[in-house]
């Protein structure tokens, strides 16, 4: 590393403060998410998966707070409690619940990072377990609706000071964020 990268590291970590201790919030100041939920199993072709069991389980302490089975139609519904996930707080009043999914018949499914709000509909794919095929567990990140996912970085960039990129014509209204403190990663290769 040269005397130029060490010196820019050094002179980032100080201006730029990684954290905006103004918005932390502690598990004492979280307030419970508490949801009427539905999950729907199906397999890769929409097909439903009567009899799945599905297992909702707490991040923060590894307990299983739900568990159930989908009807005939491949659905369960049930209501969940959990604390609002700390990450959405400002942007939407929300919780997250990891859920494993299991039936004869089907790898299981992990879902890391199912949201827990109101009137929320958790598509789960159960893939067929087969002679020749890659038998393993399913993993998948969660059903965070893109316009969720767009509100929470722009609150995480806007608490860092960050602007957005010069929109794209063709793209419609979305541009990026970028640092509002450029560093040409090419002089910092060097």
């Amino acid at each position: 590393m040269n005397k130029f990268a060490v010196i820019s590291a050094l002179i980032l970590t100080q201006v730029i403060p990684l954290e905006n201790h103004a918005h932390a919030a502690s598990t004492a100041d979280l307030t419970p998410v508490g949801a009427s939920m539905e999950f729907r199993v199906g397999t890769p072709q929409s097909h439903p998966v009567a009899g799945a069991r599905i297992l909702v389980i707490d991040p923060n302490t590894g307990k299983v707070i739900k568990s159930g089975f989908t009807n005939a139609q491949g659905r369960w519904h049930t209501f969940v409690t959990t604390a609002q996930d700390p990450r959405f707080i400002g942007v939407r009043h929300m919780g997250m619940a990891t859920v494993m999914t299991f039936a004869k018949g089907y790898n299981e499914t992990l879902i890391l990072q199912a949201p827990i709000e109101p009137q929320e509909v958790q598509p789960i794919t159960l893939v067929p377990y087969r002679s020749g095929q890659r038998n393993e567990p399913f993993v998948d990140q969660g059903n965070l609706h893109r316009h969720v996912i767009a509100a929470l970085i722009a609150a995480y960039a806007e608490r860092q000071g960050f602007v957005h990129q010069a929109a794209i014509k063709t793209e419609g209204l979305y541009s990026p964020w970028i640092p509002a403190l450029h560093i040409d990663p090419a002089r910092i290769a060097r």
